[in-house]
């Protein structure tokens, strides 16, 4: 069964209105579409709802890159992605395309994701 669980939501020095979220497919990365993962605005269509920006594919451990956007990983049973998203709104589900995820309070990132993430301003 495909399901996605939230491993955490983060927050960077100097930037209110971005936060890095983890997540943790129970699929092969081929089966995950990153370009599906939004939130609801209302009243707005969906072509201007907030996307991953900067998406990365993790390892097991969530410390070190395995991919990106153009280099998807293959042959794995999970998958793990951190990615900068931009005016998270914690009232509104995270939408994926294995399931909605309810948002919980951002903690600041850790020294792992901040050693291997770095945001540049789109």
């Amino acid at each position: 069964m495909k399901t996605v669980s939230l491993i955490g939501i983060y927050t960077i020095e100097n930037q209110n209105n971005v936060h890095v979220l983890e997540l943790l497919f129970r699929s092969s990365a081929e089966e995950v579409d990153l370009d599906q993962i939004t939130q609801a605005i209302q009243d707005t269509d969906r072509l201007n709802w907030q996307a991953p920006y900067n998406e990365c594919y993790l390892n097991e451990l969530g410390n070190k890159v395995i991919g990106n956007y153009n280099t998807v990983p293959i042959n794995c049973d999970y998958t793990r992605v951190a990615f900068f998203f931009h005016y998270l709104n914690f009232n509104e589900e995270l939408i994926t395309s294995h399931g909605n995820i309810l948002l919980v309070q951002p903690t600041p990132i850790p020294d792992r994701l901040q050693k291997i993430m770095f945001y540049e301003l789109p």
